[in-house]
């Protein structure tokens, strides 16, 4: 048709920028490129999450949590897999395993082991053990007639001939 105006080719106005809103101008033929403060973005890191669009830059979200609990594993995120994982602290670190019946507790492979706390009062008609709650020792005599010796007995916790 004669006179009649067709449109060119369109302007290419994508500047690969997640967080900009980008549009061409149809009067200057110009580009803008309007940053965007709010829309979800992806920072190219598996190891955040939530990434989110702030003065027209993609800011990364937070961290997933990797902590295992474990107190001789240091936990991070691997970056291009997003995957957790757990490394062993220094063998022999100190570390806390939790029970209050054992002292000394270190890391060994990876786990935390304590020592057993010491509770024998010395009387051996009583049964002593701790108390994982509260780390206390405690003693139960032992019923009247069981051995505590060659040639004696246990009667009302002591040992007697």
């Amino acid at each position: 048709m004669v006179g009649v105006c067709k449109p060119g080719a369109v302007q290419d106005c994508f500047d690969s920028e997640q967080c900009t809103a980008d549009s061409c101008d149809s009067k200057t033929g110009k580009c803008s490129f309007t940053p965007l403060n709010d829309g979800e973005c992806d920072d190219g890191n598996l190891c955040t999450l939530n990434d989110e669009c702030a003065s027209g830059k993609c800011k990364a979200g937070s961290p997933p949590s990797c902590g295992d609990g474990d107190p001789c594993t240091t936990d991070n995120c691997t970056p291009d897999s997003g995957k957790c994982k757990h490394d062993p602290v220094t063998p022999g670190a100190a570390c806390d395993d939790g029970n209050m019946c054992t002292d000394s507790s270190k890391c060994v492979n990876g786990k935390c082991i304590g020592a057993g706390k010491p509770c024998d009062d010395g009387n051996p008609c009583t049964a002593d053990v701790c108390d994982p709650q509260s780390g206390k020792c405690n003693s139960t005599a032992l019923k009247d007639g069981s051995t505590c010796g060659q040639g004696l007995s246990c009667k009302a916790g002591i040992c007697v001939k």
